[in-house]
């Protein structure tokens, strides 16, 4: 079943505190050191959409060629390891930034040379690895990541039509459901 960790007096820490605690209960749970203590107290939700960013909270996944890695600063992004044969505009850009506009590609792969330290797109080493900003990426790169947070929605996050009752009573002044569940899986870390 679904075990549930108690983070304790929240009110009293800062976001780092509460990250640096909500690690250490899933370090506890993944080497099997979670005590009855641990799981005993109230709980409440918070929707993924007033998270901030920086908590580094949501899941976040990207599909096979590029995998998600933090780079020296601590930053998440997307990387890609250049393949025999590949260049920077046409198997970087083209195939995981999309952009249709020829300027905004030129743009992109200029972006790309400057975050990626490189003097010449022309002089790629084969294996080399090009770090990509998440927000970059294409849809169908992004993977969606299943979770206990959601209700049963299509992938593609649009509420089943059985599942369009709003869960909230009338009157109430939270978000609708749609808004509660909702999921935006980059991060700009």
């Amino acid at each position: 079943g679904l075990v549930v960790p108690v983070l304790r007096e929240t009110d009293e820490m800062s976001f780092a505190d509460i990250e640096k605690n909500i690690g250490a209960l899933g370090q506890k749970a993944r080497d099997g050191k979670i005590t009855i203590e641990d799981l005993q107290g109230e709980t409440f939700t918070i929707p993924w959409s007033i998270l901030s960013a920086d908590l580094e909270l949501k899941p976040l996944a990207v599909r096979k060629p590029l995998f998600i890695k933090k780079d020296e600063y601590g930053l998440r992004y997307a990387f890609y390891r250049i393949q025999p044969g590949e260049t920077l505009y046409s198997s970087v850009v083209s195939r995981f930034i999309g952009e249709n506009k020829h300027y905004v590609r030129s743009q992109n792969a200029s972006d790309l040379l400057v975050l990626n330290k490189l003097e010449n797109a022309h002089y790629l080493s084969i294996g080399q690895l090009i770090k990509i900003p998440l927000e970059w990426i294409r849809p169908e790169y992004l993977h969606q990541v299943p979770g206990i947070y959601r209700k049963s929605k299509d992938w593609n996050g649009v509420p089943k039509k059985s599942e369009q009752k709003s869960l909230i009573s009338p009157g109430d002044t939270f978000p609708q459901k749609e808004k509660l569940f909702q999921i935006s899986i980059i991060s700009q870390r």
